[in-house]
């Protein structure tokens, strides 16, 4: 093997040196994720000579002498500005989507000395060909980057909780790839992963939360005045301040801010801040510097213990918003200042606090810009567009960022690579034209709302917007962050139309959620559209009822009953999607006839040649007789019948 692959080839001589080694007892896997063909139940491997047998046989033997590097981003062998715009995502993360009870003792999945239960670089290799049999060739990672170690939520804690950007988060790596004192390379297990990826003609996003952090992040080591900070003892008392003078979840505009500052829920919340520890007492911090250095200490721990102080847990930068605060992360100070809507209201006393304000910096600039923290958040993508060939990226909260920091942030990507792509967290189409001016190549949109709450109104108001964007928007039921579609009205019928209609929307890009293709139940965490009873979807006997993939143990339904005929449907889906790619694409093409009779919605696609007709039957329970020539070229309905257009059914008809 040449040099193109390193890091696989390196994991390669691992395997055979490992070669030989039994495990203590049987390793089970999905049968959905053999390479060779996809079996139903669960099949039982020797995971070492499985491994092995998999780098030579699958993924070496697509390897291209026209390609010097793998790790390098997938542009530098194949210029291509449009891939994101044309292509399709599958969202995932590692810790869950390749977690598995492998000895099927119906435990809840943990990490063993031989053995690691939850989700690792090297099992979420073995996703790959499902990933690629769905004709995917985007794959979208939630953030992988070294998590905190204090205040995290449930189980295991939130993988958006980052101490260190610019590390990978060692829970990832398997320790089936360890030797007796030699631990195998972690950056090198997920290097390979990248250049198998690469090497499947997949490109590569990270999430990457560059506004937040977690409470007890490395840079309070050396930039204590980078953070907020609150007396320890008022933490049971921390809350978001609630205002009843005005609407539930309201924008922070400086008339309401002006209106809340001096209210007596204001000045009882400041006065839980305090100055930084540096900045209260410099000699006791000079003394803790040798502990600080100390790996085996928690930074956090040792402020707390000697000063009586923490960082203050982050919230939304909405006002009355009804979400809780989050306590396992904390905003970074990106200006060394006040918001300079502040002035006039507040003296010289008092010290720096956390508020919808600083929240929202792209609102309210300060006047001295915390440069060498924006140097250090301006690198970190670039760091993985180099040594990790990354090819994309969304910025978490970046709508909160300076408008002058997300400009460096993109342009120093952009000097690297010229197609990486960025993409908007933006939540409304409507904010598509000022993401494009900032550098954005798509937003993620409100698709998932508008399918959430599908019916007539719905549907034609997202056709009817989706063609006037300036750049696509997601085309999905569901995200990480909401409510799955199979708990949603109509279930799997339902399930199956957005599953297949995503393919067929006009300038948008299909994203499917792990677990969407499995007809999974139970969301992986209640931030979008959802509530406490949310968590709730699955039986009580389910070993994973209750818990959220965001923050617990928890392993994806992959042996649900009848995903066979998702994983079908979506393959059938991307098929056409990429024959009629050249029609789909030209927005001329596209025409919305509206409500053809009651809950029948007719778009299509035409030019001289040819016409796509697309159906919906947005009732669940009765079907339409709805009369149209031509071939059937999919049905989301598990039998096509031709005279009856069916309950819940999405139909696309060549008319040639």
């Amino acid at each position: 093997m040449g040099s193109s692959c390193t890091n696989l080839d390196l994991l390669l001589h691992r395997l055979r040196r490992l070669s030989g080694n039994a495990l203590g007892e049987e390793y089970l896997i999905p049968g959905v994720w053999d390479y060779r063909r996809e079996e139903e139940g669960v099949i039982c491997i020797n995971p070492v000579e499985y491994y092995t047998d998999f780098v030579q046989d699958y993924l070496y033997s697509r390897v291209s002498s026209e390609v010097k590097d793998y790790l390098l981003p997938l542009s530098f062998a194949n210029r291509d500005e449009n891939w994101l715009a044309n292509g399709s995502i599958y969202c995932l993360d590692v810790r869950t989507a390749s977690s598995w009870d492998h000895n099927g003792d119906r435990a809840i999945v943990a990490r063993g000395e031989e053995v690691s239960e939850l989700g690792t670089f090297l099992k979420t290799l073995l996703l790959l060909p499902h990933i690629k049999r769905l004709g995917i060739d985007i794959l979208y990672l939630l953030p992988i980057l070294k998590t905190g170690d204090v205040y995290g939520k449930g189980e295991l804690g939130s993988f958006y909780a980052i101490k260190n950007f610019y590390q990978l988060n060692d829970d990832l790596h398997d320790p089936l790839l360890d030797l007796p004192g030699e631990i195998f390379p972690m950056e090198v297990e997920f290097k390979a992963f990248i250049e198998a990826c690469h090497l499947l003609g997949i490109r590569v996003i990270f999430d990457f939360p560059l506004r937040t952090a977690s409470r007890d992040n490395d840079l309070l080591k050396d930039h204590p005045e980078w953070f907020y900070w609150i007396k320890k003892d008022q933490l049971p008392n921390y809350q978001v301040p609630e205002y009843d003078c005005l609407g539930v979840h309201v924008a922070a505009t400086p008339e309401r801010l002006h209106k809340i500052y001096y209210l007596p829920e204001t000045l009882e919340y400041i006065k839980m801040f305090s100055y930084a520890p540096n900045k209260l007492d410099l000699h006791l911090w000079d003394s803790l510097a040798a502990k600080f250095r100390d790996e085996e200490e928690n930074i956090l721990d040792l402020i707390e213990e000697s000063y009586g102080l923490t960082t203050a847990p982050a919230y939304a930068d909405w006002i009355n918003d009804p979400q809780p605060s989050w306590d396992d992360i904390t905003f970074l100070r990106l200006y060394l200042d006040e918001p300079l809507v502040r002035e006039g209201f507040f003296d010289d006393t008092t010290p720096p606090f956390l508020f919808f304000d600083s929240i929202k910096t792209n609102w309210y600039r300060g006047k001295v810009p915390n440069q060498d923290l924006w140097k250090y958040l301006s690198g970190i993508i670039r760091h993985y567009q180099e040594n990790f060939g990354i090819d994309g990226a969304r910025i978490d909260m970046a709508h909160a960022l300076p408008e002058d920091l997300e400009r460096m942030i993109i342009s120093r990507v952009l000097e690297f690579d010229p197609d990486f792509k960025f993409i908007s967290e933006d939540l409304q189409n409507s904010n598509h034209e000022i993401a494009s001016k900032k550098g954005y190549h798509s937003i993620i949109g409100e698709s998932w709302s508008s399918e959430g709450r599908l019916d007539v109104e719905n549907l034609e108001k997202l056709l009817r917007e989706l063609p006037t964007l300036s750049i696509p928007s997601f085309a999905c039921a569901e995200t990480p962050d909401t409510p799955r579609a199979a708990s949603r009205d109509g279930g799997r019928v339902f399930c199956r139309l957005v599953g297949v209609m995503n393919y067929f929307l006009p300038n948008s890009i299909p994203f499917i959620s792990n677990g969407f293709d499995l007809y999974e139940r139970q969301p992986m965490n209640l931030g979008l559209d959802n509530t406490e009873e949310g968590r709730y979807m699955l039986g009580e006997s389910d070993l994973y009822y209750g818990r959220l993939a965001f923050f617990d143990r928890y392993q994806m339904h992959w042996l649900n009953e009848g995903s066979k005929e998702m994983l079908t449907l979506l393959r059938r889906a991307q098929s056409l999607r990429k024959e009629y790619w050249s029609l789909l694409n030209e927005r001329n093409a596209f025409y919305l006839d509206g409500e053809i009779e009651s809950d029948v919605i007719r778009f299509g696609y035409r030019d001289k040649e040819k016409e796509l007709v697309c159906l919906v039957n947005l009732d669940y329970c009765v079907g339409k007789d709805v009369t149209e020539t031509g071939e059937v070229l999919i049905s989301s309905a598990l039998e096509v019948i031709d005279e009856d257009f069916q309950p819940g059914e999405f139909r696309v008809i060549l008319r040639k």
